[in-house]
């Protein structure tokens, strides 16, 4: 509090102490807490419209080839991405199985196949977590899509500005994610856009999803 007292931001009053493990999860919880309702009301604006993402436009002109995969990195929390991926009508895959209780996915392509071949996909790599991942006491992780309270006995998995930040992303699903971001940094000549933040619309401009979309190589199969 002695920094916040003195006018110092937030991010950088964190960085300047290191807070137990309790303050952490409360901090995360209080983030939440407030993105929320935000990211809630861009999914409530795309069941009016499902064109209310120029995102979702972005993902169609990029799936319009041979392409099954697009894959996103983006280091916010919210689910832009992934709704965006929902009104283009292709599937999304955040690194955890399908279904209401996520577990973590084995294979990072794991994907939905129909007669065999796999649906076009966005892959979105959250290298700071996402607002429905979730951890147990005991270090268990899960994806809970459609909680709107944290669990009880749950904290949320969320890597929040702090002198542990980047310590942090070196465990598991961040470590992963951040693998997969990096892979797809090495890649420049398969990279079609960038900043998606600038072509985001919502309610509150600091939550767009900042991200960065590159396809996988293309195949000679029909795309899905």
């Amino acid at each position: 509090m002695t920094h916040l007292n003195a006018g110092t931001d937030l991010e950088a009053a964190l960085q300047a102490v290191r807070p137990t493990e309790r303050q952490t999860h409360f901090i995360a919880s209080a983030t939440r807490e407030f993105l929320l309702p935000s990211d809630l009301a861009v999914l409530s604006a795309l069941l009016a419209d499902r064109h209310h993402l120029p995102l979702s436009r972005l993902y169609r002109h990029l799936f319009d080839s041979t392409h099954t995969t697009l894959h996103v990195v983006t280091p916010n929390y919210d689910r832009l991405a992934e709704y965006a991926a929902d009104a283009a009508d292709v599937s999304s895959f955040t690194g955890f199985n399908y279904g209401y209780l996520q577990s973590r996915a084995r294979d990072p392509r794991t994907r939905i196949t129909i007669r065999g071949r796999e649906t076009r996909t966005v892959a979105i790599w959250k290298v700071y977590g996402s607002l429905d991942w979730f951890q147990d006491a005991a270090k268990q992780i899960v994806g809970i899509r459609s909680a709107f309270a944290v669990p009880p006995d749950y904290a949320p998995l969320m890597i929040t500005p702090g002198i542990d930040k980047y310590r942090l992303t070196h465990g598991e699903p961040f470590r992963r994610s951040s693998g997969a971001a990096i892979t797809r940094w090495r890649m420049p000549a398969h990279i079609f856009a960038s900043a998606m933040a600038s072509m985001t619309s919502m309610s509150r401009p600091s939550l767009s999803s900042a991200a960065t979309a590159i396809p996988r190589r293309a195949s000679s199969s029909p795309r899905s």
